[in-house]
């Protein structure tokens, strides 16, 4: 994975603080780049992580996503416990934590980075890059031969990428004028006019759809179904970029057959969907939460098997669908 902030090509985007603006459209805050990536649509992908995201699903894999802004993180396990980022803060936002370590107080932190400077064993990192549609660029660029000779492209996730949809709607233009293939991994929960507005910039549109019933989505996701589903209705209508429908595999949340049924048939009635992947539950987060000063609500849930879910690439033919397991 890169990071953005040890790519040469991203240091004047440091210097660029909360310009977000209308003049400054073609800025957004990017907390990670990873390339070479499968599995994120055809081919051999970039993956450009974008901040930002609606939901708080409580199995969340990206946890320092969320917010939309930057944060810091602290790994208790590469604290030597020297304490010079405490020290370094002058605005007293490192706290000795108990539980966590030395997290950071957001309300305070104004990320100078002396903390990160100061920290020798990279226990304090930051997660949040100010950045250029022509930063992206100049990395996305250097793997275009790798893209030609796989079918691959580059593909925006988060967070929630359109949510910062000027932004998203001006790198996937970028793209395209360079002849790249372009893929958008989507919760879905963002303002339908920041989605319609890059549609056309959309190869492939990787659309999460969670679970049919209202209340449960809320309990788990933070927020309704509403607006995630009658954003999925309107793409289906307009036409556009193929359509890839994902479901988190998450027991006790939809993973019992009447939910993953009742999503089945929810999808059996739209008309453009290419066709389903079931995504297995599993921990690759679980670190971030304590990194963030967060509680991980399912530290005691087990991941799951792709083999144990193959049974529903066979209850999706009932439905007229085509389902995988995402395997890897």
């Amino acid at each position: 994975m890169d990071r953005l902030r040890n790519d040469p090509l991203h240091g004047h985007g440091r210097t660029v603080r909360n310009r977000r603006s209308a003049k400054h459209v073609n800025r957004g805050c990017v907390f990670n780049v990873e390339r070479y990536a499968a599995g994120d649509g055809p081919g051999i992908r970039t993956v450009i992580f974008l901040k930002g995201c609606g939901l708080r699903c409580i199995w969340c894999s990206n946890p320092e996503s969320q917010r939309p802004e930057k944060e810091k993180l602290f790994f208790k396990n590469l604290c030597i416990n020297c304490g010079i980022c405490r020290k370094a803060c002058p605005r007293g936002a490192v706290l000795a934590d108990a539980a966590y370590g030395f997290v950071t107080d957001h309300k305070r932190c104004i990320h100078c980075g002396l903390c990160l400077s100061g920290c020798a064993s990279g226990a304090q990192q930051e997660s949040g890059e100010d950045s250029s549609v022509e930063d992206i660029m100049g990395l996305v660029e250097r793997d275009i031969p790798f893209y030609k000779a796989s079918g691959g492209g580059v593909t925006l996730s988060g967070g929630e990428p359109f949510l910062q949809g000027a932004f998203t709607r001006n790198l996937l233009r970028a793209c395209k004028s360079r002849g790249i293939s372009t893929a958008v991994e989507s919760c879905g929960h963002a303002p339908w006019e920041n989605i319609e507005r890059s549609l056309d910039a959309i190869d492939y549109l990787y659309f999460d759809i969670k679970h049919v019933d209202e209340d449960r989505h809320r309990r788990f996701t933070g927020a309704g179904t509403g607006l995630i589903h009658r954003n999925l209705m309107k793409i289906d209508a307009r036409g556009g970029p193929k359509v890839v429908l994902r479901i988190p595999f998450i027991p006790g949340f939809n993973g019992d057959e009447k939910s993953i049924r009742g999503l089945f048939g929810f999808a059996a009635h739209l008309k453009r969907p290419d066709h389903i992947e079931i995504l297995p539950y599993h921990r690759l987060g679980l670190g971030k939460y304590g990194a963030l000063g967060r509680e991980y609500e399912l530290k005691d849930l087990q991941p799951v098997k792709a083999g144990d879910l193959s049974f529903y690439e066979t209850i999706g033919k009932e439905y007229g669908l085509e389902v995988t397991i995402d395997a890897k």
